[in-house]
Order: structure tokens, then C-alpha cells, then sequence
């Protein structure tokens, strides 16, 4: 990015959304967290800088955690919006970043499994072993954190049933600037920053939303909308954040 006379700019950096966890058997995986958001103004001097747009987590191709979005940055202006987290799998908590990851899932008594943590926008969703009564064994995942909700935690359906959490919610241009409401920026979507799905046993899966994908069971994930930010979903692998 060349500037040639100072000015003031409005700016806003998205990190790259996390990519779902991946459980090659019955167990469940969380959804991928949203990278984090950062806007303001700043006065920008007259040069060269270096701009650099976080892409989303790679999906997952054996069991494993999903990957961290990458970071987008203007170094030189002290900008950086941390990419997102990957989702948890068998018996692991989400990861940490922008937003948090969803946590995963173990067939194991007495568990919960804990969501990463969001640095720049919200958690991610609970895993679960065992529902509260202690009654019912279950599997399900949690969903990846959004920029402005936490991803939804895991909850009891029926047996060893569970629902996967949803993704949490994102946000909207308008949102950040409410100035612009109604100007068509070019973009294909309006809403961005969501998280992925968390997987439920026997589809039971959670939902994505603002661009964040669904959990699947015992299927290939699917990939994050492109260029939102948004976490994928949860799943037997290969699902990509963008």
C-alpha cells in the first residue's frame, strides 16, 4: 500500500477464521473460531507499507486439532487482528486465538472439555462426555466463537445423542461503520466473522453462521465462505477457514 500525502483513514483488519477440528471415528470435533477484528483511525504518513491478509486455517485431513487462522497485519502501524482458533477433537479444548475454537468430544464419564479463548472477539462453545444428570452418555462438540457471540456449547438430546454447539454470530460493515448504511461496498456479503459449527453425534450437528460452515458427521468438512473471516466447521476433516 503506497500513501503519497499524510492523511487520516478509517481501517479494518480481519484475521483469518480457524479451521474445525477433525475425529476420524465416532467422536465429535469443535467448529473453527472467527479471527479477531480490530478497527479505529489513525493519521498515515506519506510511504510504503506492507499489507498482509490473514488466510483461513487448513483443514484438517487426519484426527487432529483444526488450525489457527492466520494473522492480518499492517506491521509498521502496530495493526494486527489474530487469526482465529482451531476447533478441539477426541477429548481436547478448542484452541486460542481471535476468536476461540469450539471444543471437542470424548465417549468418557464425568467430562466437559473447555472452548479457546477469544483475544479479539468471543469464546468458543463447550465439549461434553457425559450430560449433567450424569445419566446419559453423549457425544458433541462445541462451536467456534464469533465476533460478537460465543460459539454455542454442546448440549444433551437423547442416548449417547448430543447436539453440536452452533457458531457464534459475526458481525456487519455496519456494524463498524453505521455511517455507511445502505452503501453498497462491492462485497458479496454483508455479514462476516462467524464460527463453525460444532459436530453432534449421529448429525446432531451444530450450524454455522456469517459465513462459518456446519459441522458434519462422519463426512468431509466444508470450507468457510471465502474471504469473511469465518471458522469452518467440525467434522472428519479437510473443512478450510477463510
Amino acid at each position: 500500500m503506497t500513501v503519497k500525502t499524510p492523511t487520516v483513514v478509517d481501517y479494518m483488519l480481519l484475521g483469518g477464521g480457524g479451521s474445525g477440528g477433525c475425529r476420524q471415528d465416532d467422536a465429535c470435533a469443535g467448529g473453527g473460531g472467527a479471527g479477531g477484528l480490530i478497527s479505529g483511525n489513525t493519521i498515515i504518513n506519506s510511504g510504503s507499507y506492507n499489507t498482509v491478509v490473514g488466510e483461513g486455517g487448513v483443514g484438517k485431513t487426519t484426527t487432529g486439532y483444526g488450525n489457527n487462522g492466520n494473522d492480518s497485519t499492517i506491521l509498521s502501524l502496530g495493526l494486527i487482528a489474530i487469526g482465529g482458533g482451531g476447533g478441539g477433537y477426541h477429548g481436547y479444548d478448542g484452541k486460542n486465538g481471535g476468536c476461540g475454537g469450539g471444543a471437542g468430544s470424548r465417549f468418557e464419564t464425568g467430562l466437559y472439555y473447555n472452548p479457546g479463548i477469544g483475544s479479539q472477539g468471543k469464546n468458543g462453545g463447550t465439549g461434553s462426555s457425559w450430560d449433567t444428570t450424569g445419566q446419559a452418555k453423549y457425544y458433541a462438540a462445541g462451536g467456534g466463537g464469533g465476533l460478537t457471540s460465543n460459539g454455542g456449547n454442546s448440549r444433551y438430546y437423547s442416548g449417547a445423542q448430543g447436539y453440536g454447539g452452533n457458531g457464534g454470530s459475526g458481525s456487519s460493515f455496519n456494524d463498524i461503520w453505521p455511517e455507511i448504511s445502505g452503501t453498497d461496498l462491492g462485497f458479496s456479503f454483508n455479514r462476516f466473522g462467524g464460527g463453525g459449527g460444532g459436530t453432534g453425534y449421529c448429525n446432531m450437528h451444530g450450524s454455522g453462521v456469517d459465513g462459518g460452515t456446519n459441522g458434519v458427521y462422519r463426512a468431509t468438512g466444508i470450507n468457510a465462505l471465502p474471504n469473511t473471516g469465518a471458522g469452518s466447521g467440525g467434522g472428519h476433516g479437510g473443512a478450510t477457514g477463510q
